[in-house]
């Protein structure tokens, strides 16, 4: 990849006054001509990597980020409890995610059935300052969304949607946006009859930062935040410590199906096991600690930044001292792949066979013995050729 120059721009939407916004919106086919603030920060020299996401974790990269938010709530007057993060997750319906378990060691299975046909299902969540959270976005796969699959304690707060793979898309996110970020959040935001500046923290994805997208936002005064590239797991709130409790949670309330092994769960089942989950990963403490482990609440930049770019080091192995014995020649007759020495095999195949008119074999004399049947058969084939 030829190197070039490339920059990450957190950008804030908003509109001065009420004459701009009708101006912005009609200007949606060039997006040059909205009013887009954009704080850019210079990344030096793009290069291909093999692993992004530890080398998109520079302090060049969090500086920028954390310059970013803070300016711009500070310009903007943005309180905390008008601050979110969201992100989407997905499940596979009768996938664990890996624990640890006690089984009985004269067992001979060593593995776990899961249910077949297994479908994807996914979760659109967000989590604000306040240690609050707003009513997720589920969306199955299927065609149309029936009612048997939702319990009814969330079938009139939840929402649900529904596609052919059960993933999301741009249309599911601007869905959201619409049908849930919006309308939840806007009360909250209205004070003395005035609705303030909302902010958005959100990861790149193109939908995020597409025209109808960005349209809904600039309409609604939501500013967006975009999180640099590979560093969701470092700097998003819900990947630092929502996402993974949750999943255990998920694991744990599924484990009696599992154990059971159904052929396929059901989504209703699913869903009673997901509510239970979320109800116990989105805790208080665990949004607390999801905006405190992100640097974001309270602003401690510096520990994230400390903890994000530590120098890595050498592992140091502790190896169990060996003590050489009359075997240790075994390991040295075919050491490579070169025809073995005949003084090292003579002496090998002494040791070999006092070792067997003692009527004991070892770990390193079997090896041994292996091998050399490999080595007769090399050879005979060989001479055949």
């Amino acid at each position: 990849m030829k190197s070039s120059q490339i920059s990450v721009a957190f950008f804030s939407l908003n509109y001065n006054n009420s004459n701009n916004k009708h101006n912005n919106l009609n200007n949606l086919n060039n997006l040059n001509n909205l009013n887009l603030k954009y704080l850019t920060y210079l990344l030096g020299k793009r290069r291909r990597v093999e692993a992004q996401r530890m080398n998109g974790v520079t302090k060049q990269v969090l500086r920028g980020w954390f310059d970013a938010y803070k300016s711009l709530i500070t310009e903007l007057k943005i309180e905390n409890y008008n601050t979110y993060n969201m992100d989407e997750t997905g499940f596979s319906i009768g996938t664990m995610q890996s624990t640890r378990i006690i089984v009985d060691s004269t067992l001979r299975t060593r593995f776990q059935a899961h249910p077949s046909r297994q479908e994807w299902v996914s979760a659109v969540e967000c989590i604000c300052i306040d240690r609050t959270a707003i009513d997720p976005l589920i969306i199955f796969k299927g065609q149309n969304i029936l009612q048997s699959w939702i319990p009814k304690e969330v079938i009139q707060k939840w929402h649900f949607s529904v596609n052919t793979k059960g993933w999301t898309s741009n249309l599911h996110r601007l869905e959201w946006l619409k049908r849930v970020f919006e309308p939840s959040t806007r009360a909250k935001a209205t004070q003395n009859g005035r609705l303030q500046q909302r902010l958005l923290i959100c990861n790149g994805h193109d939908s995020h930062i597409s025209r109808s997208f960005i349209s809904h936002c600039i309409q609604n005064r939501i500013s967006l935040l975009i999180l640099p590239p590979h560093t969701s797991h470092v700097l998003q709130p819900l990947d630092v410590a929502i996402f993974g409790p949750l999943k255990q949670h998920l694991t744990t309330a599924l484990s009696h199906l599992n154990e059971a092994q159904l052929l396929r769960i059901h989504k209703l089942e699913w869903m009673e096991a997901y509510i239970k989950a979320r109800e116990a990963g989105f805790s208080t403490s665990n949004i607390t600690s999801a905006w405190r482990g992100s640097g974001l609440q309270p602003f401690q930049p510096q520990t994230v930044i400390r903890a994000a770019t530590l120098p890595t080091t050498d592992v140091v192995v502790l190896e169990r001292l060996h003590t050489p014995t009359e075997h240790d020649i075994f390991e040295k007759v075919f050491l490579n792949s070169s025809p073995p020495d005949f003084n090292t095999l003579q002496k090998a195949n002494s040791i070999l066979s006092s070792t067997i008119s003692q009527g004991v074999l070892n770990t390193p004399t079997k090896r041994y013995i292996h091998k050399l049947a490999d080595e007769s058969e090399r050879l005979n084939t060989r001479n055949i050729l």
